[in-house]
Order: structure tokens, then sequence, then C-alpha cells
């Protein structure tokens, strides 16, 4: 019998491959064909004889001459995960089945991949309306790498060319801390610096997203006097017309959300319930993108119920027309005390002209007299 050493004919690792979902490319099983190896084998036997070999699975197939391998240009190390030793019989036909060799000359490798981790979406808004932002990419590699040696890692652009920024720079590994882009997904693979160069690899994406813009509400909309008829009974809300406001404040944007908060930070409904019945306050309306909230838009509402001056609204007086130097004083007639300066006054007679703005007006003849107080709101 000839003798050779154990595992002296070298057969290549083989990076682990992928054929579906139960036998995937991490379970350490491979396609291998090392039918080359027959030539190898003979080359090393003398030549006045005829070989047969053959090849199994272990030793102790090979020793009973069972299960032989049928096909070892395309055979695949089942049962045998990252190593498996192939043992060879070698028999000449000089005599029948004479066994020359047998023994583990063939020892089969799988390579394992390295891991392209997955790197969650990068999502930044638009803030200058380019379509081109500065995403913060200092932890990337480190991610999509998780710890592994011994690699190295190029990147690809969605055309499987090489990856550059917005302003034409190169991107290679290490990636930068910053990387100026569009909306895009580029392409990591990750191979393991070896004569295999097995690989793996991941998408990237960055998605630059719209900021909502807010459109504010006239001011003529939200502010008003109050109106109760009585101004004794005012009770300092309004009804206020909202119909228009979610409208004006998109300004033609669709697949925004709109979300409004009272003073006191509590969320309305949206749109705002019409007629929008309030006190003085200001809502506060965030517009937000709903695909990335941090891209959003805020303005406020400030809703502005003025008090009308508290007066009463019918009053009357006893005068004596026979006695031209008697005058009666006319005053609003307010309920408050308030300091008179701060209000307008005009009074009218029997419907006639204004014939005096002052706070109290002094009568001698007969006449419904009017006063209109306003006060520095207007109202």
């Amino acid at each position: 019998p000839f003798s050779f050493d154990p595992f002296w004919v070298v057969v290549p690792p083989v990076c682990d491959d992928y054929l579906d979902a139960v036998n995937n490319n991490r379970d350490g099983i491979a396609t291998f064909d090392f039918s080359w190896t027959i030539a190898t084998i003979q080359d090393e036997l003398p030549t006045n004889q005829t070989y047969t070999i053959s090849y199994y699975r272990n030793e102790a197939d090979a020793l009973s001459e069972q299960n032989a391998i049928i096909d070892i240009s395309n055979y695949r190390n089942i049962g045998y995960p990252d190593s498996q030793d192939i043992w060879v019989r070698i028999e000449t036909d000089i005599v029948t089945n004479s066994c020359v060799g047998v023994g583990p000359y063939i020892r089969l490798n799988v390579e394992a991949l390295p891991k392209a981790n997955k790197i969650n979406d990068l999502r930044a808004c638009n803030s200058n309306s380019s379509g081109i932002v500065n995403f913060n990419t200092s932890t990337l590699e480190a991610n999509l790498l998780n710890g592994q040696t011994n690699v190295l890692v190029r990147y690809l652009d969605q055309n499987n060319n090489p990856l550059k920024d917005a302003n034409g720079v190169l991107i290679s590994s290490p990636f930068p801390a910053t990387f100026s882009s569009v909306t895009q997904t580029i392409k990591a693979i990750v191979t393991n610096n070896s004569p295999q160069q097995c690989f793996a690899e991941t998408t990237i994406s960055f998605y630059v997203d719209v900021i909502p813009t807010a459109t504010p509400i006239p001011s003529t909309l939200t502010t008003v006097c109050d109106d109760e008829a009585d101004p004794a009974n005012q009770d300092g809300k309004y009804a206020f017309d909202t119909s228009t406001f979610q409208t004006t404040i998109l300004g033609g944007q669709t697949g925004m959300t709109v979300t409004y908060y009272d003073q006191n930070n509590t969320i309305l409904p949206s749109p705002l319930p019409n007629p929008f019945i309030s006190a003085t306050q200001n809502v506060t309306v965030v517009v937000e993108n709903p695909i990335n909230s941090n891209c959003s838009a805020t303005i406020i509402i400030p809703f502005k119920v003025h008090p009308i001056p508290k007066i009463e609204l019918s009053a009357t007086e006893l005068i004596c027309s026979n006695i031209p130097a008697f005058f009666v004083t006319l005053s609003p007639g307010f309920i408050d005390n308030p300091t008179l300066s701060d209000y307008n006054y005009n009074w009218i007679k029997d419907g006639g002209n204004s014939i005096a703005t002052s706070p109290t007006l002094g009568v001698n003849s007969e006449g419904n007299y009017t006063v209109e107080v306003t006060n520095q709101s207007g109202c």
C-alpha cells in the first residue's frame, strides 16, 4: 500500500452559500467541486497500473466501501458544517479489490461570510429646499461591522457605481462622519480579507423628508369683541368661524398631519370645531410630516376676545324745560367704575349727528340721547 499524509490534497476553502431559507449562507454548508483531485492523486501513483479512486464522507463508509460520493463535482458537506474530512480509497486492478491506500486525504473547509449588519434608515429634514442634507453618519460603519476586523468595506450607489456624496467626493472606508446626500439607497459590501473574498452586503437608505409649512391665520379672523347683548352679561367667550383655518394653514399641502393644542397643551380636535367657542388664548398649531416627525412647522393662533365697555343700556332723566338754566348731566352709566379717559365717547341726540365726545353730557332739552362708548381695543 501507498502511504499518504492526511489532507495532503489541498482543496481551497469555499464561501458559505445560499440555496434557500433553510439552506442559507450561515449554516456552514457549501458546494464543492473537487473532481480535479483525481488527477492530483493519480499523479502520485505508479503509472504501470490502473486505479479506481473513490471518495467517502467518513472513515466508516470508506472502510466498508459503502455510500461512496457519487458526484464530487457538485458535493455539499451536509451533516458536516464548516469542515469535513473526505476519505479516499485507492484500489488497483492488478488484484481484484486490492486497496493500496485509504485515508482522509482531503479536508473541505467552508469559509464563513462576514456580516453586513442592518443599518436603520437615516432620515433628515430638507431645511433648505435643495433636496440635499448633511446626514450624521459618524457611527454608520461601526454599526455595520459591529466589531468585525480583517474585513474590507466598499460602498456603491443605487446604480452600483462607486459611491460619491452630493459634492462628487468619492466615499470609501471608513465612512465619513457626515454624508451629504439626496434621497437614495446605497449598498455596503463587507468582504473577508482572504483569497476567497467571501462577502455579505446590505442596503442603507437615506431619506430627505419635506419640511411642511404652516400659514398664519389673519388676525382679523381671530380678534373680536365680546358679543353678549347686555354688557353686564359678557362671558369673555366667542364662537369663532374656523371653517377656513385648516385650508389656510396647509396652503395646498397634502399628506401632512395638523395638530392643535390649547393654552394648557391639551390636544384639540383637528380640524378645529366650527364654530370654535373660546376665550382669549393662544392655540398652537403643529403641521407635521407623518413620515418624519422631526420635520414640522409651528404657528400660534392668538384668539382674542376683547371685553366691551360695561355700561347700562338705558336710563331716564327728568329735565325742566321751563327753566333754561337747569341742566342734567348724562353719563354712560359705567357699572365697574373704570378710568374714564380709557374710552372714547360719541353722543348723539334723536339719532342725528354727533353732539359731543366727552365722558358726560349736560342737557336741558328733552330728547333721546345715546352714547357710543369705545374702549382701546375698538370695542
